[in-house]
């Protein structure tokens, strides 16, 4: 919670205590208080939208750049597949089975990355999903409050009493949920500024995978090449 809505909160439950007589007065300060702990929360709900918009972008961004990279290497050794082809000699037996090794790599990257990214991203939402639910507490806390005051005319206490609690009531509620809202965009905050490395991790891994599977593809053909065109000539 910051320092100013905590002063502003301490202002209005002076502002009953000193105006206990005031019934109207008390009845207002805890409606402004529930006025008051709604917009902050609808702040942060604001603020975790837009560190989740920000985390989605570099997520899809970071998927698409790797996948590009991945498809250009695999690309580059179904190029020398073909080369093979077309070299005209009896390859065939070569290069059948690692095309379609090839082929299948991309695919099967993408939805490991994918995997991996939605993984990086899902404490983010989790967080951004509790500030938003925070914030329709917040909103009913809000909207509750003429309901309560009027209640009060048929509690059985005094006006005054009865109008104490419900103050009491909504600033204790509104301090709660203002408190674990700053504490979710605490913490979705740190996520957000950790994220770019754990995407890079994920890019990074599953371009190293893919590298070794084609260096080993590449390395199976060249092996092939090799005894075939030595049979070949013997």
């Amino acid at each position: 919670m910051t320092p100013r809505l905590i002063y502003l909160l301490a202002v209005l439950y002076s502002l009953q205590c000193v105006k206990c007589a005031d019934l109207q007065g008390l009845a207002n300060s805890a409606q402004r208080t529930a006025q008051v702990v709604e917009q902050s929360i609808t702040n942060a709900s604001i603020a975790a939208e837009n560190v989740l918009k920000s985390a989605n972008t570099q997520a899809s961004q970071l998927i698409d750049s790797t996948l590009t990279r991945i498809r250009q290497m695999a690309e580059d050794v179904g190029n020398k597949i073909k080369s093979l082809v077309q070299a005209g000699r009896n390859f065939q037996t070569c290069v059948s089975e690692q095309s379609e090794a090839v082929r299948s790599l991309v695919p099967v990257a993408g939805q490991e990355l994918q995997a991996c990214v939605q993984a990086a991203v899902q404490s983010l939402r989790e967080y951004s999903a509790d500030i938003k639910d925070i914030g329709a507490q917040a909103l009913q806390l809000l909207l509750q409050v003429p309901a309560r005051v009027s209640s009060c005319t048929f509690s059985g206490l005094s006006l005054l009493s009865c109008l104490g609690t419900v103050f009491e009531y909504t600033s204790s509620k509104g301090l709660l949920l203002v408190s674990s809202s700053s504490h979710d965009l605490a913490h979705l905050t740190v996520l957000g500024l950790q994220l770019p490395g754990q995407l890079a991790k994920c890019g990074a891994s599953q371009v190293a995978k893919v590298a070794t599977q084609l260096a080993g593809i590449g390395a199976s053909i060249d092996a092939c090449v090799t005894s075939s065109a030595a049979a070949a000539d013997a």
